[in-house]
């Protein structure tokens, strides 16, 4: 469930930025029940370390 502005959330991992353009632009926005797409990349995914 999401609450506020975004009715969906989608997690995608892909190989580089321009696979995530390509799936935004030729995919998504081409949608005609897609009114709007925001983006968020994480660059980097840390496993196993504590922040202290």
């Amino acid at each position: 469930m999401t609450t506020g502005a975004e009715d969906f959330l989608l997690h995608v991992a892909v190989p580089e930025k321009q696979a995530l353009y390509s799936l935004v632009i030729e995919t998504l926005t081409e949608r005609a029940e897609i009114a709007d797409v925001r983006t968020s990349v994480v660059h980097e995914h840390i496993v196993g370390d504590v922040i202290a």
